[in-house]
């Protein structure tokens, strides 16, 4: 802020410590940051602010003030930043001069609405400057009050809080001579409005017409869905108290955006979130139903533990039949096994038709005990707990999700045909938090919340050897359902005090039904009299039920419950997955396995490690 003083007295007189501007004879210029800017008396000066500088009017003082006495003209060019109130008094009109290349506004909330006064100054604003006029729900405004004008650039109407019925029009410029061009372009903060320009030989007008806020033009079903119910409660009636504030805050939001933020919508990210942590769970007792079957780490050959006969050199490694030739099946003795395995994931999804794109990370662990029934039959039971955290950044939504599995799972083989069936059950703990800004002031929700889930899978598979390698085609089905109970949210206003934006969730079912084609190939290497068995497995994933939603009714504003969507997963994706396991021995084997998904939407990341013995 320019703290710039007589031209007289400016080689004499220490400046202000907080100064930005430098004067040579007739010029300043100011190139850094000064407030409520006191020119004084002056006469044949020009005033620069440059690129990058401001002068900010604070305590509803002007942020620059000039009288000019004298023939000689004054002269100032904004081509940075004014945040204030300009006062020119000039007694010669059309002798000075105001040329706005930078931005002209009033941020202060201490300076009232008012004009900026140009008393006999010519004002020019050229194409690239802009000037930001504050307007009421009283009639009251920012304006200028020049000598006259020549207009370029932009104008922007900065819409104060307040309850709008019905149109409004403010005099943005009023000169004693006459108004040259047009703004380049007007536009309102609010998209609640409409704008349009009138200008006669004097006077520039701007009419602001209201718009229903569910007839805004372009609004995504989710802000569709909050807007018809915010407007059906303001059109009963003129609100008061703390639901006045809060339509009067609402009329200056900037954005439409303003609903998704209202809306709770990025909660519904629990739901993808639960999914993947029961699935995480679930994949790891399939692994070990198809370690048994032969199909996957963990395990020896469709289900019978493994024993070496001796080999001239057991440094050599053998491939394919090579080392299935090495193999001598002894009777099954070892029916009973145990295994313990970690997991962990990372997932995102893109938003579509009006949802938020959000991210999920799990991590957890499981152990289980199987026994066998035979060569073919296996009966297992697990347990374990899972942590999931998501975010919805740009609804600046998160949560933690915190999981506790058990499941049982069984295989059955019928020479080369085998069927595997898992069942899993989880109760979770949920936490949510919202930080909601952009009507009033900032507020943050929390909420807690349990939910269950129940899900299962069936795979049915055909596993062929050709050459060194089987490959095994299959088909799976895996059902899921979530069900959320209903909480409300507490909210406070950031700095203190109770919020008024907090949200009621109904309880909800919800459901997940993907289907599975896929084939996995593997093979296995003696190395040392130990055996390794590698393989990759990959799959067309379908998903039949993508649609996530939460029910949500305001706590203090009354109005009717709303749905919203969230972020769907993908119809349609691929999913790929590789790994290897390490037979130590017919009792003990360790194993580890990564899983990818790909889709036009989104990426998944899995990775699981583990390990086995039996007796």
């Amino acid at each position: 802020m320019c703290g710039l003083l007589a031209v007289a007295l400016a080689v004499l007189a220490p400046r202000p410590a907080f100064a930005a501007c430098d004067q040579t004879g007739s010029t300043v210029n100011c190139t850094g940051t000064t407030t409520n800017d006191n020119a004084g008396s002056q006469g044949g000066v020009t005033f620069t602010v440059q690129p990058g500088a401001t002068i900010q009017g604070v305590g509803g003082t002007s942020a620059f003030s000039l009288t000019n006495p004298t023939f000689s003209a004054d002269r100032l060019i904004n081509n940075g930043t004014i945040d204030g109130l300009v006062d020119i008094v000039s007694s010669v009109p059309g002798v000075d001069s105001f040329t706005n290349n930078g931005v002209l506004k009033i941020t202060d909330p201490l300076t009232n609405l008012t004009s900026h006064s140009l008393f006999g100054t010519d004002f020019t604003q050229s194409s690239s400057g802009t000037f930001m006029a504050r307007v009421d729900s009283a009639g009251f405004n920012d304006s200028l009050l020049v000598n006259s004008a020549t207009l370029a650039g932009r104008l922007i109407i900065v819409v104060q809080p307040g309850l709008y019925t019905s149109a409004n029009t403010y005099t943005i410029i009023t000169s004693t001579n006459t108004i040259v061009g047009a703004f380049d372009s007007a536009s309102v903060t609010s998209p609640f409005f409409t704008l349009s320009l009138s200008t006669c030989a004097c006077n520039l007008d701007a009419t602001l017409t209201p718009i229903a806020f569910n007839a805004v033009p372009g609004l995504t079903s989710n802000q569709q869905a909050v807007a018809d119910v915010l407007q059906n409660l303001y059109a009963s009636g003129t609100p008061t108290g703390s639901l006045g504030d809060f339509y009067s805050n609402l009329f200056a939001a900037t954005s439409v955006n303003v609903f998704d933020q209202l809306s709770g919508a990025g909660t519904a990210a629990a739901q993808n979130a639960s999914f993947g942590a029961a699935g995480l769970f679930n994949d790891a007792m399939l692994q070990q139903g198809l370690a048994f079957v032969g199909g996957a780490p963990g395990g020896g050959a469709f289900g019978a533990p493994l024993q070496y006969a001796a080999a001239a050199d057991k440094s050599e490694a053998k491939p394919g039949y090579e080392a299935f030739a090495a193999v001598r099946r002894a009777p099954d003795e070892k029916v009973w096994r145990a295994w313990a395995v970690g997991f962990g994931s990372t997932r995102s999804i893109d938003g579509s038709s009006g949802t938020a794109d959000q991210s999920m990370q799990t991590a957890g662990g499981s152990f289980g005990v199987e026994r066998s029934f035979g060569p073919d039959l296996l009966l297992g039971f697990a347990a374990g707990g899972s942590g999931s955290h998501f975010s919805v950044s740009s609804l600046s939504t998160s949560g933690s999700i915190d999981g506790a599995h058990v499941g049982a799972y069984l295989a059955k083989r019928w020479g080369d045909i085998y069927a595997l069936a898992t069942v899993n059950y989880a109760r979770f703990d949920n936490t949510t938090e919202r930080t909601i800004s952009g009507v009033g002031p900032t507020e943050n929700a929390q909420g807690r919340f349990s939910s269950d889930q129940l899900g299962g899978r069936f795979e049915l598979g055909w596993r062929r050897r050709i050459g060194e390698y089987a490959i095994t085609p299959f088909v799976a089905v895996e059902p899921a359902a979530l069900w959320q109970h209903a909480y409300t949210e507490s909210s406070t206003v950031t700095g203190g005090g109770a919020g008024v934006l907090a949200l009621s969730y109904a309880a909800r079912e919800t459901t997940s039904l993907p289907a599975f084609v896929g084939a996995q190939l593997n093979t296995r290497y003696l190395v040392g009299g130990q055996t390794v068995q590698p393989f990759v497995r990959a799959a067309w994933v379908h998903e039949f039920m993508t649609e996530r939603q939460v029910q949500a009714a305001f706590v203090s504003i009354p109005a009717p419950s709303f749905t919203v969507d969230g972020t769907r997963p993908a119809r349609d994706a691929a999913r790929i997955s590789g790994g290897a396991s390490w037979t130590i021995d017919a009792a003990k084997a360790v194993f580890a396995r990564v899983d990818s998904e790909l889709s036009g939407s989104g990426v998944m990341l899995a990775g699981t490690v583990g390990a086995r013995i039996s007796w």
